[in-house]
């Protein structure tokens, strides 16, 4: 009798503490899982022309040119594409990027965040703002990798869409596969 008490007793307090130890574990975006089942395609698509593969904000169609290939949404004029830098560690890649280098390219560097991707792999995103034809552009540059090979996700969309945009391609970009 005591040994079913004390279970029982063990039981409840997971049960009561559980919603509490929940609440202090936090993702560096609160809605992220929200954003990620309503917003982003359940299933994997390969970005053409590399062997990335991710989980693409829906309406996103695919197109291939000649050097490089992606995702588009017609709506919004934005577009995703990727490349893959072999025998290039993440962590040199990661180093190279500085105020300097993108204002010395004409963009504003306008924000950096750290992140992980759901493979757990170490990330970084750099957004970026500069024009065309007077208007105002957001590109968001995504890295992550390993010691033997960067990838560069790279999203672009006017700034009119950012905010709702912006959270969207992070997730995907987060769920991104590679060998």
């Amino acid at each position: 009798m005591r040994k079913l008490l004390l279970i029982l007793a063990l039981n409840l307090v997971a049960i009561i503490a559980s919603p509490i130890l929940l609440s202090q574990v936090r993702d560096v975006d609160s809605t992220r899982y929200e954003t990620l089942y309503k917003d982003i395609n359940s299933e994997y698509s390969v970005i053409p022309l590399t062997e990335i593969s991710l989980r693409t904000p829906k309406h996103f169609e695919e197109f291939t040119s000649e050097s490089f290939g992606g995702f588009m949404n017609k709506g919004t004029a934005a577009s995703i594409v990727g490349f893959e830098y072999p025998k290039s560690p993440y962590v040199i890649q990661n180093d190279t990027l500085t105020q300097d280098s993108f204002t010395s390219q004409g963009v504003t560097l306008v924000n950096v965040e750290s992140s992980k991707t759901y493979e757990g792999l170490a990330c970084k995103f750099y957004f970026v703002k500069f024009q065309v034809d007077n208007v105002d552009i957001i590109r968001v540059m995504f890295f992550t990798g390993t010691y033997y090979k960067t990838v560069h996700l790279q999203a672009n969309y006017p700034l009119a869409f950012d905010n709702l945009l912006r959270k969207v391609i992070m997730e995907s970009f987060r769920t991104v596969k590679f060998d």
